[in-house]
């Protein structure tokens, strides 16, 4: 009975292990014990894990193994009956690896408790990894002079970082699987990296350049592990602060040092908790300020005490009273008459632009204003060992982790003269943002009763996200409107404020009378005789610096077309993502076999929202609705053939009342069962937001409720797999095969392919999607064809109609994998993989509101519309190498490697009903293929050495899902041709030296770190001269092949010092990070034209010369211009970051 149930306790664990994307999260420890005269294997001996329950017996091979370990430092300890105990201290045992311990000899006891402790060497190359692998760990991490796992992982073999994103071996970046803890921590709908941990808490950092295993899915490219401390069997603390020095304020001198506002602080505590010392803690928290993200760029910055310190225009202009508050000169309001060449005598003159001295403009480097960010992350864990008061070696994990971010985002045609007053002080006018991320995972890990070296993981998580962008002075703009009979609404609708000029309160009618003379009427005066002419409103400006409603101040060609105050983002977003996930496996060992299988099952809810805020408040004046008092009105020439109003109610009564029977139209706009008020106005509503780009996922069109029915319910896709994987490893062969099937449902609806796909798209008369579509037989064959769809009520011919939309198919695929290592030595490997792999496309090119659908079907192939049809990507990727134990302290790793990708996202024209638009689809397709080598020391002396360089080839049809977007434009497609990508970056290489000194050296436990980057140039297209500043043209026009340029390389050199003081058992270290020590100006985007930061041709045409003698300033100021021009095509962006020194204090208790 008792066999039965545990074989059926086995059964229900594996079959109820549901599945994707499973991540191995442990490690094991194997080896050979014998006895140290003659050799014999030593059976029975026990291996023990100290500090922990993990543990094992040693076969009658002398053959042992220790499985489902932690990543982490640990101390084995081997004891047999006759024999002196052997003690292996600080073995690193590694997520996804076989730590060798080779072969334990112990020796005859000869004398009582005699003992034999050994360090253990950290490994060089990882012999039992079929692919490359790189494991960076803690040890080293605190050292390095960068922080972040994303940064540590930059610095590896066939990585390219462009701007942030990480490219491996010639991949987009969405390709690549982040996991923390084994929680998956990309963003559910883009598919990106999102947030941070603590530096502090990373116990390692794995990366997996390709070549990876079954268990792993969702990943095209490589795989980043980061692993986090646990808590230890005794309590452990540090504190790290750090602040950067120098100039606080910008200045003109790039070789000055200057601070940035850089302060980070972080903490942790881990250990056992008293009295209950089965339970170990790990809690991190790390907290960040920063005034500005450094760059090494120059800016342009205007001398902000010659601007009106209440709205942020020059103050320039004739002095004034402002008797009604709102900053700006009003007719009858007092002012002093200056005189002068300047003004106009007797006529007050306002503050002008085109007065600016150019001496006013500086051009600096260091800390731009107002481009700060506040960050917060946090990890922690619980671990609960089951076997202090269970029979069985299970223990169970709780955590998590919380990353919460708050910016304001520099804007760099903002950035010279569009200010605002905040709580009296002039800001930059730039976007703010908000994000916050957490993910919560419990873990439970034990052998399986019944079965000897069996283990089973089973881990339940969830991801959370939420995340804002908005204008600091409107935010979600609530603001009311005015109904068409004039009267101020008590309702506010979102975005209002955003388009808005006017208050709209107490609106006069303007009327002409019979003579052809303004005058104003009562709305309710109905008065044949006069001709209606518009409705006028007061001037208690909601923004004064706007010409009108969604008409912000122009941008002046004068001033090199830098935004001016009063110029607003109008765009809002807003997203809230969610994924739970459930995942297991069974690992057991079977003599040489490691064998594995287990699944993921994860389902997401996506919420998302955008809209162009200032198109609702011009919907709403051009097109102002009836109020709800208000009776229906329309034009009646028989009885009055003016302009005037009539109103005529249902009961054909000009009583300008509500009536009874009154309605609208015939469509139950609100569905709440009933055709009345509230479908008229929810109507104009869906039009202005509809007109104003509104994308609303799972919510309802204005962005502030959740929907979760109909055509705008979230989305909730759904990823599930299954593995299975072999590793078979014996002295001088190890085979990793796998198999995997990943099964994708994209949770949405397609356009039904019996009705026209989506080539025929069916719009109703009220403007919006059909539900249901009907065909008239054209042909006469007696069947609706898909093109003969073209009505959304019945016809003669059907009155039973076809569904517009159906339920997405789902994706599939079995994904074989196989890796060989052949250790011909102990000091040589050989290795090679073969695998393909399934990426689910990027939901966020596949969601699409219909109301958004609806408007850029309107617009044409001049949008983008996401396409629910989307497939996705597939890679075949190949890869051999060797590694090679040079002698005991140096080790080489050379890997060459080759991939195919396909299906790829590009923009492409369709052709389509009503009208042709531009839509995601899959097309692109790419090639990628390199060499990288690596070397590697133990410490020589004090010194330890890291290097690698890697040679690639990234080729393809499209760098990313937008690269045709202006091709679209011009209505072409995307080119069939395989051209280098945007970021083949051809050379890369990374050199890092760490130099530590012991407690008995002359400058005792001193830390030296250095790290040396460098890469070839990224790529782009070589074109005519085109202005980035003035518009006209809609494309560059190449003169080369695509992608044919090469960027300036880059160099980079970054230092960590430190200097570690001993007391009372506590570790102080003080260090100082030098960022970029040579204070280099590293290149990250050029012009086309020039392959350079600073250059896009325009000035050397003749409408550039002629802008700058003619117009810069209003003319006669070229020189001066020629800067303007410059500094405006100049984005500090473009550079890299500058050379920044920070110091800082770390305490290890």
């Amino acid at each position: 009975m008792f066999k039965y149930s545990v074989k059926l306790f086995t059964a229900l664990l594996i079959v109820a292990l549901p599945a994707m994307v499973f991540a191995g999260e442990t490690g094991k420890v194997t080896g050979t014990v014998t006895d140290s005269e003659n050799g014999n294997p030593l059976p029975g001996v026990n291996v023990i894990l100290e500090g922990t329950s993990l543990g094992a017996a040693s076969e009658p091979n002398g053959d042992f193994y220790i499985l489902n370990i932690s990543p982490g430092l640990y101390n084995v300890k081997f004891s047999f009956i006759g024999y002196a105990e052997v003690t292996i201290e600080n073995v690193r045992v590694t997520k996804d690896l076989s730590t060798y311990l080779y072969t334990v000899k112990m020796s005859p006891e000869a004398i009582a408790g005699e003992e034999v402790v050994v360090i253990a060497d950290k490994p060089l190359i990882e012999i039992n990894a079929t692919n490359e692998v790189r494991v960076v760990r803690s040890e080293d991490i605190k050292n390095l002079p960068i922080r972040g796992y994303a940064n540590v992982v930059s610095m590896q073999t066939s990585v390219v970082s462009d701007g942030g994103n990480l490219h491996v071996r010639g991949g987009r970046s969405e390709e690549v699987g982040f996991y923390v803890d084994g929680v998956n921590v990309t963003d559910p709908f883009s598919l990106t990296r999102t947030g941070s941990i603590p530096n502090i808490s990373i116990e390692e950092v794995s990366f997996q350049a390709g070549g990876f295993g079954a268990e792993y899915g969702s990943a095209n490219a490589g795989i980043v592990n980061t692993t986090t401390k646990t808590g230890r069997d005794r309590l452990q603390s540090t504190i790290e602060t750090l602040s950067d020095i120098g100039a606080n304020d910008p200045g003109e001198d790039r070789n000055t040092l200057y601070s940035y506002g850089n302060r980070l602080i972080s903490g942790s505590l881990g250990g056992p908790i008293p009295a209950l010392n089965f339970i170990r803690y790990f809690g991190a928290l790390e907290c960040t300020e920063q005034g500005d993200s450094p760059t090494a760029g120059s800016f342009p910055v205007y001398d902000t005490n010659k601007l009106n310190p209440l709205n942020g225009q020059p103050d320039n202009g004739e002095e004034f009273t402002d008797q009604n508050g709102n900053t700006i000169w009003d007719e009858g309001e007092p002012w002093v008459d200056n005189t002068g060449a300047d003004y106009t005598d007797g006529e007050y003159d306002a503050p002008d632009y085109l007065k600016i001295n150019p001496d006013d403009i500086s051009y600096v480097y260091g800390p731009r204003a107002n481009n700060w960010y506040n960050r917060i992350s946090a990890n922690w864990n619980l671990l609960f060992d089951l076997n202090k008061f269970l029979p069985l070696a299970w223990q169970f994990k709780l955590g998590g982790t919380y990353f919460d971010s708050q910016s304001s985002n520099y804007s760099h045609s903002r950035a010279l003269f569009n200010f605002y007053d905040d709580n009296g002080t002039l800001t930059n006018r730039f976007n703010q943002s908000f994000n916050t991320i957490s993910t919560l995972y419990g873990r439970l890990t034990g052998n399986v009763p019944g079965f000897d070296k069996m283990f089973f993981s089973l881990q339940v998580d969830r991801f959370n996200s939420e995340a804002s962008s908005y204008d600091p002075v409107y935010k979600k703009g609530f603001d009311n409107f005015v109904y068409e009979d004039g009267t101020v609404s008590s309702t506010e609708l979102p975005f209002m404020m955003n388009g808005k000029k006017e208050a709209y309160a107490n609106p006069e009618w303007e009327y002409l009378d019979a003579e052809g003379n303004t005058v104003t009427s009562e709305y309710w005066d109905f008065d044949p005789t006069l001709t209606f002419v518009g409705i006028n409103y007061d001037t208690s400006f909601v923004n004064p610096l706007w010409r009108g409603v969604n008409s912000q101040p122009s941008s002046m060609e004068q001033l090199a077309n830098y935004g001016v105050a009063g110029q607003a983002s109008t765009g809002y977003s807003n997203s809230e993502k969610a994924r739970n996930t459930v995942k297991g496996s069974v690992l057991w060992q079977v003599g040489d076999h490691e064998l594995k299988l287990g699944g993921h099952y994860e389902k997401a809810n996506i919420r998302s929202y955008s809209v162009s805020g200032g198109r609702i408040a011009r919907y709403f004046d051009s097109n102002a609705p009836y109020s709800e008092t208000q009776d229906i009105w329309t034009w009646d020439a028989a009885f009055n053939d003016s302009a005037g109003a009539l109103v005529v109610g249902s009961d054909g009564i000009a009583d300008y009342t509500q009536d009874p029977g009154d309605t609208y139209d015939d469509n139950d706009y609100n569905d709440d069962g009933t055709i009345d008020y509230d479908d008229y106005f929810a109507d104009q509503t869906f039009q202005a937001f509809k007109g104003a780009y509104a994308n609303n996922i799972g919510y309802d069109i204005t962005g502030q409720h959740h929907e979760d029915k109909g055509m705008d319910k979230s989305r909730t896709p759904m990823i599930a797999a299954f593995f299975v994987q072999d590793k078979f490893e014996v002295s001088d062969l190890i085979v990793n095969i796998g198999m995997r099937y990943d099964h994708v449902d994209p949770a949405n609806k397609v356009f039904n392919p019996a009705t026209g796909g989506n080539q025929n798209i069916i719009i109703t008369d009220a403007g919006t999607l059909a539900e249901t579509v009907y065909y008239t037989d054209l042909d006469g064959d007696g069947a609706g064809d898909p093109m003969e769809y073209m009505y959304s009520e019945p016809t003669a011919d059907d009155a039973t109609g076809l569904d517009h939309q159906v339920k997405a198919p789902v994706s599939a695929q079995w994904s074989p994998r196989i890796g060989l290592a052949f250790p011909v030595t102990d000091k040589t490997v050989f290795h090679a993989t073969y695998g393909k792999y399934l990426m689910p496309v990027k939901f966020d090119y596949q969601y699409i509101s219909y109301a958004r659908f609806l408007s850029n079907i309107e617009q044409g192939n001049y949008t983008r519309s996401n396409n629910p049809e989307l497939m996705p990507t597939k890679t075949i990727d190949y890869e051999i190498g060797f590694k090679q134990l040079v002698t005991n302290d140096l080790s080489i790793d050379i890997t060459m490697f080759y991939n195919e990708k396909s299906d790829y996202l590009q923009i492409r024209n369709i052709a389509s009903r009503p009208t042709g638009y531009a839509l995601y689809v899959n097309g692109d397709y790419a090639t990628n293929k390199g060499m990288s080598f690596s070397l590697n020391t133990r410490r020589i002396g004090n010194a330890r050495v890291s290097a690698n360089y890697t040679l690639s080839w990234a080729g393809g049809t499209g760098s990313n899902a937008n690269t045709g977007y202006r091709i679209s434009w011009l209505g072409g497609n995307d080119p069939t041709f395989t051209s280098p990508m945007t970021y083949d970056q051809r050379h890369t290489g990374n050199l890092n030296i760490d130099y530590r000194t012991g407690p008995r050296s002359m400058l005792p436990l001193f830390g030296a770190n250095i790290l040396l980057r460098f890469g070839s140039g990224l790529r782009y297209t070589p074109s005519k001269p085109r202005t980035a500043v003035f518009g006209g043209q809609l494309s560059d026009q190449p003169i080369a092949g695509l992608n044919s340029g090469v960027m300036p390389a880059t160099f980079n050199v970054d230092l960590r010092l430190d200097k570690t003081f001993i007391v009372s058992g506590v570790n102080l270290s003080l260090f100082c990070v030098v960022k970029n020590v040579l204070n280099g100006q590293n290149v990250s985007a050029v012009y086309n034209y020039s392959g350079l930061p600073d250059t896009d041709g325009y000035l050397t045409t003749q409408a550039g010369q002629n802008w700058l003698n003619d117009i810069a300033f209003d003319g006669g100021f070229a020189a001066a211009g020629e800067d303007l021009y410059t500094s405006r095509i100049t984005s500090p962006s473009r550079w890299g970051t500058p050379r920044q020194v920070q110091i800082g204090l770390r305490v290890d208790l």
